[in-house]
């Protein structure tokens, strides 16, 4: 499930290699450093290259990941995720165009793991351990440094 259901919908009819990296590269390109001008909690403008924007965004599209990866790997309906992305939202209370990015982000990386992985393997469940560990990082990281 997404945040906003006006979001893409994965198809269920299996992509070629090439189709598929197309697919994945033109979506981590479209959410790049233009996407997030400004915004942070109080008012604070941020630099598109700000390392806590950057930071937000990653975390972002790990809970986007999570939310799939976990439904497949352990029965769950994503909604932890999708309520600490909704927390990050509330916590940062970031101005439009950043928020839109951190949905983006999340949405986009929730999409790409729907079309790589439609069932628990290995390769997934040592993905989501390797986001869990990615994501405690970033969040350790942001609470040391801003």
């Amino acid at each position: 499930m997404r945040l906003f259901p006006t979001a893409p919908t994965a198809s269920r009819t299996c992509l070629p290699g090439r189709a598929l990296l197309v697919i994945l590269l033109l979506g981590t390109a479209s959410a790049g450093p233009d996407a997030f001008a400004q915004g942070a909690s109080g008012g604070e403008t941020l630099a598109p290259s700000s390392s806590k924007v950057q930071a937000l965004t990653r975390l972002s599209a790990i809970l986007g990941s999570l939310s799939h990866l976990d439904a497949i790997c352990h029965g769950r309906d994503g909604t932890i995720w999708r309520t600490k992305m909704t927390n990050l939202l509330a916590v940062e209370a970031p101005e439009d165009k950043t928020r839109k990015a951190y949905v983006a982000a999340y949405n986009t990386a929730n999409l790409e793991a729907a079309l790589i992985f439609r069932s628990c393997t290995p390769n997934a469940e040592a993905l989501v351990n390797d986001y869990l560990a990615e994501g405690s990082s970033i969040a350790q990281g942001l609470g040391e440094n801003h």
